[in-house]
């Protein structure tokens, strides 16, 4: 959460496939909350590469995921 308040999404990213390596548990909102750091960047492309590998991983988008997710998309037009 740190890393993705800091506009770190990237580091985040790289500590969530190093804890999925490790066997931790990783919910929706570890994945959530590095998604809407990459649309805040408006990085469209790496948060649609996310969407596709929670989905890939069993790990499905609550509300929470989706209002991100539609936000991020409707302000990328600013």
């Amino acid at each position: 959460m740190s890393l993705c308040r800091k506009g770190m999404p990237h580091e985040a990213r790289t500590l969530l496939y190093r804890m999925l390596e490790k066997g931790f548990p990783i919910n929706k909102v570890s994945y959530t909350l590095i998604l809407d750091a990459y649309l805040k960047m408006n990085e469209l492309d790496e948060a649609l590469f996310l969407w596709t590998e929670m989905k890939e991983r069993g790990i499905y988008p609550d509300a929470v995921a989706f209002t991100a997710l539609i936000d991020g998309f409707s302000k990328a037009d600013d």
